[in-house]
């Protein structure tokens, strides 16, 4: 058992150093190029949406990685190293093409991170049955770094020093990389043989140059997407035909969670980008005479989603005492009419802005709460539901297609930052158009799967 906890803690760290640095780069990323490299608002979106996008769509390569050329042990080691060299590239440059390399090994690694540290922890649940509240534990931790992140990488921005972020972010990295290599899990996979190790090099180099070329906007996107889309339906094909009638069942169940989860992030990623430049533009407030970043206001829904998840954890135990048919669709359901409600919010900030600091400020921290509350719902349960019903053989495939899926929220989100812009320019009160517009989306779609349910057969899928 101890033996146990310390690989969970080794995994949760991970999972910890991973989100740090990859929201606290996401939080600035269009600010700093913009303060930076005086790109305009539009280039900055389209490079925000490319950067989200591949981070998850490389996380289907990392599921792949883990599971059929390395052990999920040694992915997130080297995706550690990578978002460290990531981390210094970034900060020690002044050149644009310089940047974007930065950028682009931090999406390598982030996508050898995230089903590596999933799966582990998949591997582990299965091994001890009465801790099924672990997932919620291990993005609680996780979710640490989304709060940390931003503040650090903000505090940089508050004083016009942008290196304090990524040096500090640099730091932790190098921490982790050396608990990493103490680990003795890590050193027991370590026997890799020469194929492997050419091959794995040769994929994230070939990954490398291509999302570079993307992010220079030198190559179309698609020309990632498209060889990814083929080569995720050929093994998906194979891997389904592997598979008892029974498991299939219960892999179409995933259909829901999976739609809610893209849907939920496409509006999720709008704090680091709408409601930022919302924020920026709109929201003044000062600390000591230095005016607090925008950047800061996107680790509230971090913090606050630490804050919830034992008492939402609890609630859930109770009904689920209570009601035996609570399931992980009606999780999934409060997930997605609290969305309804943060963005609800967001768009009274938006309406009071302009006369009422106060009241915008009160309704952005309310529509942050719950955010949370969203996020709690869905996206752990998305992610557990995964681990129960794929077989550990597949399990980082699986947990890759599913971070794949969310690349779609990348490229939604930043089409829907940029009507933001468009709609602003044509009316003043844009922002709170977008805003309720969003609102009203998740609301008919949570009524959408309720009428699913009443109608249809429930579901097997259940988190007991």
């Amino acid at each position: 058992m101890i033996t146990i906890k310390k690989h969970i803690l080794s995994i949760c760290l991970s999972e910890f150093c991973g989100r740090l640095s990859y929201y606290g780069l996401q939080s600035l990323l269009i600010l700093y190029m913009i303060a930076k490299f005086n790109v305009n608002e539009v280039f900055g979106y389209n490079l925000y949406g490319h950067y989200v996008a591949l981070t998850f769509s490389c996380c289907i390569l990392g599921g792949i990685i883990s599971n059929k050329l390395l052990h999920p042990y040694q992915s997130v080691s080297i995706g550690t190293f990578l978002l460290l060299l990531g981390n210094i590239i970034i900060f020690n440059t002044q050149q644009f093409f310089l940047f974007c390399l930065g950028v682009s090994t931090t999406v390598i690694a982030i996508g050898l991170i995230k089903p590596s540290t999933a799966s582990l922890i998949g591997f582990v649940h299965k091994k001890m049955a009465s801790k099924n509240k672990l997932f919620i534990y291990f993005y609680i931790i996780g979710n640490l770094g989304s709060i940390l992140g931003p503040f650090l990488y903000g505090l940089g921005i508050m004083l016009h020093k942008y290196w304090l972020g990524f040096t500090c972010s640099a730091l932790i990295l190098a921490i982790n990389l050396c608990l990493l290599y103490k680990n003795k899990q890590t050193r027991q996979k370590s026997n890799l043989s020469n194929n492997k190790i050419k091959l794995t090099t040769a994929l994230i180099l070939i990954s490398l140059a291509i999302i570079y070329s993307i992010l220079l906007g030198r190559i179309s996107i698609l020309f990632l997407f498209v060889p990814l889309a083929i080569f995720f339906a050929v093994y998906l094909i194979k891997v389904f035909k592997a598979l008892s009638i029974d498991q299939k069942k219960l892999i179409h169940h995933l259909t829901i969670p999976m739609l809610a989860s893209i849907l939920f992030f496409t509006a999720f990623l709008q704090l680091f980008s709408s409601v930022t430049v919302f924020i920026h533009e709109n929201i003044q407030l000062y600390f000591f005479n230095l005016k607090i970043p925008a950047g800061w206001f996107s680790s509230i829904e971090a913090f606050l989603l630490f804050i919830i998840a034992k008492p939402i954890t609890t609630l859930w135990e109770r009904l689920q005492h209570k009601n035996s048919t609570f399931s992980s669709k009606n999780k999934i359901t409060w997930g997605l009419n609290a969305t309804f409600l943060a963005f609800t919010f967001f768009a009274l900030s938006a309406y009071f802005a302009e006369n009422n600091t106060s009241i915008a400020v009160i309704a952005i921290i309310i529509g942050n709460l719950f955010l949370a509350i969203g996020e709690l719902c869905i996206i752990p349960t998305s992610i557990a539901l995964i681990s129960e019903n794929v077989p550990n053989r597949h399990l980082s495939f699986f947990i890759g297609i599913f971070y794949f899926s969310l690349s779609l929220s990348g490229y939604f989100s930043s089409f829907i930052a940029d009507i933001s812009k468009d709609m602003q320019n044509l009316n003043e009160n844009g922002f709170f158009i977008l805003f309720i517009l969003i609102a009203m989306f998740f609301a008919l779609f949570s009524l959408g799967i309720y009428l699913y349910s009443y109608l249809f057969s429930k579901s097997p899928c259940k988190i007991t």
